[in-house]
């Protein structure tokens, strides 16, 4: 797991890796962001060496540095409900970040 805070933002990301059956279990927990307001996303990327994707989903032109992922936002009630999450297509990766600016 690795964690990265932005004092000056507010914002805060996290990345892990999660068994698939775990996962499914956690999506359960969350809604699912529709393709559109996926690509709509504003990413704030981390400063330093932190390994974060360039985005979440992949767009035509295609950018190579993007994922294949279904993103997701908290419920509310077991993950807060500005937190998102992005699970990557046949992988077990997880990627996490909190927006200050998120409703």
């Amino acid at each position: 797991m690795v964690v990265r805070y932005d004092l000056d933002t507010n914002y805060s990301w996290l990345s892990f890796r999660l068994q698939p059956l775990s996962a499914a279990e956690l999506q359960h927990k969350l809604k699912l962001l529709s393709e559109e307001e996926s690509r709509a996303l504003k990413l704030r990327n981390p400063r330093g060496d932190f390994n974060w994707p360039e985005g979440f989903i992949q767009q035509q032109p295609a950018n190579d540095s993007a994922l294949y992922s279904v993103v997701f936002r908290g419920d509310g009630h077991s993950v807060p409900r500005d937190a998102r999450l992005a699970f990557e297509t046949g992988k077990t990766n997880v990627y996490v970040w909190v927006p200050s600016e998120a409703p």
